[in-house]
């Protein structure tokens, strides 16, 4: 089984890795840089996930959404419909001229959580992530 993790090219102050979707389309908007259908889009995309993905409590070693070396999340590479969808947030964010990586991996690292589409996981040292 693969997993994908969608990434901005900015670092994540928390976590100390590249910066995902759902924050980076979050500070833009927070900045006033998206107009409005833009922020529609987003909006939707947003509800979209509230609807069918479960928000993981556990990103760390403890149960601390702020300590240190936090997970990361990544989807099953099952996990079509969500992927889909991921992708038409990193068109979003593209739009808006923000650099989007799809990554790859069979061992994101030890996981921390995981449900039927995602794992969060804090990533191996030499992994690169």
């Amino acid at each position: 089984m693969g997993f994908v993790r969608f990434a901005v090219r900015w670092t994540d102050k928390n976590s100390g890795r590249a910066q995902g979707l759902f924050q980076a389309a979050a500070l833009i908007r927070d900045g006033g840089d998206m107009n409005a259908v833009q922020e529609d889009l987003h909006e939707d995309l947003k509800r979209w996930f509230d609807k069918h993905l479960e928000k993981p409590e556990r990103f760390g070693k403890n149960w601390n959404r702020h300590e240190p070396g936090l997970g990361l999340s990544w989807f099953r590479d099952s996990a079509s419909d969500h992927i889909g969808k991921m992708r038409e947030f990193a068109e979003l964010l593209r739009s808006l001229d923000v650099v989007v990586d799809e990554l790859y991996s069979e061992r994101p690292g030890k996981l921390l959580y995981e449900d039927e589409f995602q794992v969060v996981a804090l990533p191996f040292s030499d992994s690169g992530f």
